[in-house]
């Protein structure tokens, strides 16, 4: 028995455009998401500006880490953590579960400004993208 040939039925414009729209969008944020992954930049074709803040160099930087370890100190005070010499080495690990709970907080937020640009424009640059003359098929 043979079996049916694939077949490709023309563009149609009133059934089609609302999907192929759909692609041509997806395909355009998916430079997004390699960019996110990799921590590279992100310039948008349209706009002069460019992100150049990755979430990596937000986390070294000397105001980041001077304001965790500043949180992390609030916190090992109002805890009562600090170190007890008196159970020996043991005694010196009591402020790291408040190191690493405060990291968090700060993590969430150096992630939450730095991906605000992509929260922000991301739906700008794909309608910017769609009205193109290089997006008509």
């Amino acid at each position: 028995m043979v079996e049916p040939s694939a077949h490709i039925r023309p563009y149609e414009t009133n059934k089609d455009d609302k999907q192929v729209r759909f692609v041509i969008s997806k395909a355009n944020f998916a430079t997004l998401a390699i960019a996110n992954r990799q921590g590279q930049s992100v310039c948008s074709l349209y706009e002069q500006s460019c992100l150049k803040i990755t979430p990596f160099l937000a986390y070294i930087h000397p105001l980041a880490i001077s304001s965790w370890i500043a949180l992390a100190c609030i916190f090992v005070q109002l805890m009562g953590w600090w170190p007890n010499p008196e159970y020996g080495y043991v005694g010196y690990l009591s402020p790291v579960p408040a190191f690493g709970a405060t990291a968090v907080p700060v993590m969430f937020l150096i992630d939450w400004l730095v991906d605000s640009f992509f929260v922000l424009y991301a739906p700008h640059m794909a309608e910017l993208f769609l009205q193109a003359e290089s997006a008509i098929l």
